[in-house]
């Protein structure tokens, strides 16, 4: 998607985040006099390293009122410990107290700026920052964060001149390069950004990060081949990094060299088999490629590895609308949208969607929130030249493809495509145009007006037959690009199933269910806590998805059927545990949601949900279906409901069942007979089940003979669990050996 250019803070004290340096201006105490508790002291001035022995410790110290301590120094350390341990208010607080001290106390107005940042407080912040370089004009510390705060504020020319102090102040001082580098990247001066980029490199030439920030500069100034050069540099530095592969495929895609950019994004994911970014990078590959199938395989795998990558959204939703499928499209661009809201790409996705699908406002819409975000994006730009040729507007389409290809590539992702569609409908215009002339020269040369029609039929005809003929042999086109990739299946399969090797289980989903607050009988205790165990072991075993759902109405048991239904048909297990309230009736077994009223037994059918709807939902799992149903238990709405035909039949319990081969159905006890929830916080059976699905030992048929065996001890045999259906030859485990 849309890359922002990513700055690296400087801030204040010892600890590392994702992508920034932070610092924080911890005054020492043992460096303030002597202390009558001089442990308390050092624990004091731990407060970055040791936060939770640090406050209670500075505490401790404030309490004592010592007259030789350095009450301002120990309220900031505090202060410290507070951040780190995410308590902005409380950090603010104590920075407050430590300035009223000590007034002159630069530090502590910069740790106040850092702590009203996180508070969402920017105006706080950079007035804190100001104040300490009127105290101290000289402050690294201060024109650092006064500088990354005004970047956040989209003061852009304030940042760089605090940028420009700070390199004066501390020219070795690497990461102010690079910060505003990512300030001149923003206003699209590449070769100012590309020269800070480069004196950081002079001075730390090994540092990778450095070398994936010139990469991305040369790939928005458009010189591919000297990107691709630095990727080398950086292979070469580290063979095995998976970065460098996946940008460098992701600019091959950009140069439409495919298979070459899938060939990397195979050797990054057998670096990195499981890396949702990587899997939506290939995504993108294989859409460009044509393959949908693939793209969507991909793309829904890394979704379900992380489930905010909104780059992944965004592909899958750009693949269905290709499909034409614009209801899926819509669902997962909306979604994009949410995770990645400043992202004008995402906008610009949807947009296409309702311009496909021929909704021109809302398409509208879309393109011009995308331009709210970055007013010289490109592919939004001729989106809109699209709706207003859509809407015969030619006019005001042709000033959008000319303003369009008056802006430099600066997202090279989207801009080159886009950029390339706007030439390309300009030069149909004019075609148009020339055409038309051509025809009103010829026709006023006639006398007769009908031959004049004719001529301009004539134009029209040809202009159409053109239009077509272009479309054909664009289409022709593209069944040649993904021809082109037969000789590439082998190989990528080979990789592909490398990448699925390298893990040790497959992907593995879950739903589970209790349901105990019925509403019109009396409720049961235990399914709720069974099945909040139940998830919570299923997490701890490595599932990358559990779906929870407690004391669920039908609706609501439905929805989470459904949503559960979309995720087993990508993984390789699908597993589903149920405990509430269950019946049997003509052989058929039903789940009981907790708003059923059963007055008839006619309404069994439409209030409950059936166990073949369970089993559906679980089918498309690859290799293991299993449905877990805790559920047996003695029908309460048996005495109250009324038969409306005398034939019909409600036993005891559940039914037994004949699942298709590769699916397990277990029972807490076998059909005819009553589960008991016992006298624990868990169900007998449910007890056992937790208990056993921790041992690596225990294969799943021997782990449900286990819990048959415990069960049956537990409740003087008046309850065997049992199971139906069977496993193919591969041996399964919840628990990894």
């Amino acid at each position: 998607m849309t890359e922002t250019p990513q700055i690296f803070f400087m801030l204040i004290a010892n600890m590392k985040a994702p992508f920034f340096w932070v610092f924080f201006a911890v005054i020492f105490l043992s460096s303030t006099p002597l202390l009558a508790d001089r442990d308390d002291g050092i624990l004091c001035a731990q407060s970055a390293k040791s936060p939770d022995r640090s406050i209670p410790a500075c505490t401790r110290l404030l309490a004592s009122k010592l007259p030789n301590a350095d009450l301002s120094a120990i309220f900031n350390d505090r202060g410290v410990a507070w951040y780190v341990k995410g308590r902005f208010d409380s950090a603010v607080s104590d920075f407050t107290q430590a300035i009223d001290l000590k007034p002159e106390f630069a530090a502590a107005y910069v740790n106040r700026g850092l702590a009203w940042r996180r508070l969402n407080s920017p105006a706080k912040a950079l007035a804190d920052f100001s104040t300490a370089l009127e105290v101290d004009p000289n402050n690294v510390d201060a024109h650092s964060e006064r500088a990354a705060a005004l970047y956040d504020q989209g003061e852009i020319e304030s940042a760089i001149a605090d940028y420009d102090e700070l390199i004066r102040l501390r020219p070795d001082y690497v990461r102010a390069y690079i910060n505003q580098a990512a300030c001149f990247e923003l206003k699209y001066e590449f070769d100012k950004a590309l020269a800070q980029v480069n004196e950081a490199m002079r001075r730390a030439p090994d540092d990778l990060e450095i070398h994936h920030r010139r990469a991305e500069i040369l790939v928005r100034k458009n010189d591919f081949e000297a990107a691709l050069a630095e990727f080398e540099s950086i292979l070469k530095l580290a063979p095995k990094d998976w970065r460098a592969l996946a940008e460098r495929g992701d600019l091959r895609r950009i140069q439409r060299q495919l298979p070459a950019a899938l060939d990397d994004q195979n050797y990054a994911l057998k670096i990195k088999p499981d890396s949702s970014v990587i899997l939506a990078r290939r995504g993108d590959v294989f859409k460009d490629m044509g393959d949908f199938e693939k793209a969507i395989a991909d793309t829904s795998k890394a979704i379900l590895l992380d489930n905010t990558n909104a780059d992944a959204f965004a592909t899958r939703g750009d693949v269905w609308r290709l499909k034409s499928n614009f209801a899926r499209a819509k669902k997962d661009l909306n979604r994009a949208i949410e995770l990645q809201p400043k992202d004008p790409e995402n906008f610009t996705l949807r947009a296409n969607m309702s311009l496909d699908e021929g909704a021109l406002d809302l398409a509208l819409t879309d393109y011009d929130a995308a331009l709210r975000l970055q007013p010289s994006y490109v592919a939004a730009i001729v989106g809109k030249g699209r709706v207003y040729e859509a809407k015969r507007d030619k006019s005001t389409a042709t000033k959008l493809y000319q303003r369009a290809l008056s802006l430099p590539s600066a997202d090279p992702r989207t801009s080159i495509s886009a950029q390339s569609e706007a030439r390309s409908r300009l030069n149909e215009f004019q075609r148009i145009e020339q055409a038309e002339a051509s025809a009103k020269e010829e026709a006023r040369s006639l006398a007769n007006a009908k031959q004049l029609s004719e001529i301009e039929a004539k134009a029209r005809a040809e202009a159409e037959t053109k239009a077509k003929l272009e479309y054909q042999q664009r289409l022709a086109a593209e069944i040649l690009a993904r021809n082109e990739t037969a000789a590439f299946e082998a190989r990528n399969k080979q990789a592909v199933e490398e990448a699925r090797l390298a893990s040790e289980v497959g992907i593995r989903v879950a739903l589970v269910i209790g349901n105990s607050a019925y509403e019109a009988v009396p409720m049961l205790p235990n399914p709720q806590r069974d099945a909040e165990a139940v998830a919570a072991a299923f997490k701890k075993l490595g599932f990358q998805t559990v779906i929870p759902g407690r004391n669920l109405t039908r609706a609501e048991f439905l929805s989470k059927i459904r949503e559960f239904e979309d995720l087993a048909a990508a993984a390789d297990w699908a597993v589903i545990f149920y405990a509430g309230h269950g019946l049997e009736m003509n052989g058929l077994n039903y789940l009981l949601p907790i708003d059923v009223r059963l007055l008839s037994d006619r309404d069994v059918q439409d209030e409950a949900i059936s166990l073949d709807r369970m089993l559906q939902a679980a089918e498309r799992a690859k290799k293991l279906r299993l449905v877990i149903l805790d559920s047996c238990r003695d029908n309460p709405f048996l005495s109250t409901m009324r038969r409306t035909v005398a034939t019909r039949s409600i036993g005891r319990g559940l039914a037994r069942i004949d699942p298709e081969v590769g699916t397990l159905v277990a029972y807490a006890a076998r059909e005819g007979q009553i589960s008991r929830d016992g006298n624990g916080d868990h169900s007998p059976f449910t007890t056992s089940f937790l208990k056993n699905i921790v041992d690596p030992k225990l294969e799943i048929n021997m782990l449900f003979r286990r819990v048959r065996d415990e069960v049956l001890q537990e409740t003087q045999r008046r309850q065997e669990p049992f199971m139906y259906g069977s496993l193919p030859g591969e041996s399964f485990y919840f628990a990894i050996r």
